[in-house]
């Protein structure tokens, strides 16, 4: 039986490997295209549906924990669904609960019904749901899920709530500006009007753009608008894409924190597949295909093609420009020992650690940074006044 169980887990990660690799070439050849009209349309339905999407990513892993907790205590799979499906709160979460459970009830396997829900549960869920099905070990393979989920989840928030302070603060300072350039600088352009005091270059330019702000308020706001629709629906085309997350990567200051997060995720994803019984050349495309950073998955490929030949990880590994070198030496250490799911989740542990130290220690440095910058542009606003101000008082003493 457990020789059964065997042959038919290597059949499956042979049928994974055959499929993945088809769609290797396919995206290769539109990664670096100008976006034709068909992407920009498809993009604009993706924006349009992570726009409508109603189940936060967390509620999603609590569902997997609770389908954990229902196979372990030997609840029938079916009759576990139909249970999540009507005692879920969220309705979206529930109808598509509802969807796994009929998809169950017609005969197909958990993985396939998964695989109908593709904005839900990543191919490398469905991989993974397909791989413990198949050995048996499906609510370990789940659990490991959860785990890298609640992960992942946890990276994120501290990322942002890191950044949410200076954030706020630029906010409320470019708030201030505006306010003061809408209301403060009328009062004195009237004041100096009165006098037909000449007004020096800079406080022209500054009542200049407050006359703008006035009149033309509403077309700034939509033009806002438009940009940032615009740039959405670009970036979710793959060319425009890879161009941003290839920025994101060579960022002065900011460009290292986003390399090691990519390395975590790629680390975590490559050592859980690994983990799971997911053959290598597998788990290479499934984790190139769930990296959030285009760019930085793009060099999986170069990876693959070299497995692939037989060649290994070292050399495409030294080739790619985005992966550290400790990191490089320990997954060659690794693969030489056999150990490369083990070694590639140390990797991420370590890497998880170092980018919430290093965000910590940027949000502290950039907080007084802004406050400067801030601080500079009220400064030349109030000389801007202070100089025609000065010169007026004078003018009066003189006539005097």
């Amino acid at each position: 039986m457990r020789n059964e169980k065997g042959k038919e887990a290597r059949d499956l990660g042979s049928e994974i490997e055959k499929g993945l690799s088809s769609q290797l070439e396919e995206k290769a050849k539109t990664s670096d295209k100008v976006p034709s009209e068909a992407q920009i349309r498809e993009a604009a339905g993706i924006v349009g549906r992570r726009f409508m999407s109603r189940i936060p990513y967390s509620e999603i892993t609590f569902f997997i924990r609770q389908l954990i907790m229902l196979l372990e205590s030997g609840v029938p799979l079916l009759r576990g669904l139909r249970t999540m499906s009507e005692r879920t709160h969220n309705r979206h979460l529930r109808k598509v609960i509802a969807s796994i459970a009929d998809s169950v009830e017609e005969g197909n396997t958990l993985w396939q019904s998964f695989s109908r829900h593709p904005e839900y549960f990543s191919p490398v869920f469905v991989n993974l749901v397909k791989a413990g099905e198949a050995s048996g070990n499906l609510s370990v393979i789940l659990e490991r899920v959860a785990r890298y989920r609640e992960q992942t989840d946890q990276l994120r928030k501290r990322l942002r709530s890191a950044m949410m302070y200076p954030l706020t603060v630029g906010l409320m300072g470019i708030a201030v500006i505006v306010l003061f350039v809408i209301v403060v600088i009328p009062m004195f352009e009237e004041m100096f009007s009165e006098f037909e005091l000449e007004m020096p270059p800079i406080t022209q330019f500054v009542v200049g753009v407050s006359h703008f702000l006035k009149g033309f308020w509403w077309l700034l706001i939509l033009l806002i608008i438009a940009l940032i629709v615009a740039y959405r629906i670009w970036v979710a085309t793959p060319p425009g894409r890879y161009i941003v997350d290839r920025l994101k990567l060579r960022l002065p200051i900011f460009g290292p924190i986003f390399t090691k997060s990519a390395v975590v995720e790629f680390a975590s994803t490559f050592g859980m597949l690994l983990g799971s019984g997911i053959p290598i050349l597998a788990a290479i495309d499934l984790t190139r295909d769930s990296i959030t950073n285009r760019a930085f998955a793009r060099t999986m490929n170069d990876i693959h093609e070299s497995v692939e030949r037989g060649e290994g990880l070292e050399t495409p590994l030294k080739r790619n420009p985005y992966m550290p070198a400790p990191v490089i030496d320990m997954l060659v250490t690794g693969e030489e020992s056999g150990s490369l799911d083990t070694i590639s989740n140390k990797i991420a542990e370590f890497y998880q650690s170092d980018v919430e130290r290093n965000v910590n220690t940027l949000s502290t440095l950039i907080e007084p940074v802004m406050i400067l910058c801030l601080g500079v542009v009220v400064l030349i606003l109030i000389l801007s006044f202070i100089i025609p101000y000065v010169d007026l008082i004078t003018a009066q003493i003189n006539a005097t």
